[in-house]
């Protein structure tokens, strides 16, 4: 979910402030409501300066009615502050404080204190940067021939390889087979995670050209996985997702909610 919200693999559009990219959805979304056109607008001129920091802001909604905006509270300067409910229930920035950023303030959402800034609500994970660069890396490494330089040591793969290494005192039938077991399902890990990859990127690519020559070529690529798909571990795959299906517990209230209407259904046709 943090890598999604990365501009790199998503497209901001052009309404979304520079301000609210690469942040968490939530948050996005919190702001995007109380912004226009999704709420009425504040003028430029509702805006007043009363000191360094501090702002009167004119309600659109409510006539005969001002806020208070301030970037350092009163009761506690790491954190900034205005007089609406909206800000007083959820303590995140409310359309008065997004109209002060947006237009009046120097530094715009910098001018909010750092302290109040850097909370994990509003921002991505740390390490997401760092993760989505080696994914690229690793991608890159699975599109080289398949020889034993290429193969990608993900966390999976080590963690099994340990897995095998401590268990030498198990017979070399077993370790073979367990080897075996964990090259296959890494090599499918694998290749799914550069399909999504992959899927990712379209969103970004611009050039008709490049998508029309690379989807004739993905085209031949399916043929030739579907001929080597086996179609029993298909079907054992299926029915194990029914068994499962049958079995949750949103299955089943479903289930129930259908009999009651199915049921109002046939006593209205009787009547």
């Amino acid at each position: 979910m943090n890598v999604s919200c990365l501009d790199r693999i998503r497209r901001y559009g052009s309404a979304i402030p520079s301000f609210l990219h690469n942040r968490p959805k939530l948050f996005l979304s919190h702001c995007m409501k109380r912004l226009p056109p999704s709420c009425t607008p504040i003028p430029q001129e509702s805006i007043v300066t009363a000191a360094d920091g501090v702002y009167t802001v004119t309600s659109s909604d409510t006539t005969n009615t001002q806020y208070t905006v301030r970037m350092h509270s009163e009761n506690d300067s790491n954190v900034p502050s205005c007089e609406c409910r909206d800000w007083k229930r959820h303590c995140m920035p409310c359309k008065h404080m997004l109209a002060v950023i947006t237009t009046c303030a120097p530094d715009g959402w910098n001018s909010l204190p750092e302290h109040y800034r850097s909370h994990p609500l509003f921002n991505l994970d740390p390490e997401v940067s760092a993760a989505a660069s080696m994914l690229q890396s690793n991608v890159a490494e699975v599109s080289l021939p398949p020889t034993a330089q290429n193969i990608i040591h993900t966390p999976e793969m080590v963690s099994s390889e340990v897995t095998v290494q401590s268990s030498r005192t198990s017979s070399p039938l077993e370790m073979t087979t367990t080897e075996d077991n964990t090259s296959l399902a890494t090599l499918q890990s694998a290749v799914r995670q550069t399909l999504a990859v992959m899927t990712n990127c379209t969103y970004s690519i611009e050039n008709t050209d490049f998508l029309k020559e690379k989807l004739v070529l993905l085209r031949t690529e399916m043929s030739t996985f579907q001929a080597h798909t086996e179609k029993s571990h298909l079907q054992q795959r299926f029915r194990h997702s029914r068994r499962l299906v049958k079995s949750s517990i949103a299955a089943s209230g479903l289930r129930q909610r259908l009999t009651a209407v199915r049921a109002k259904r046939r006593a209205k046709k009787r009547s």
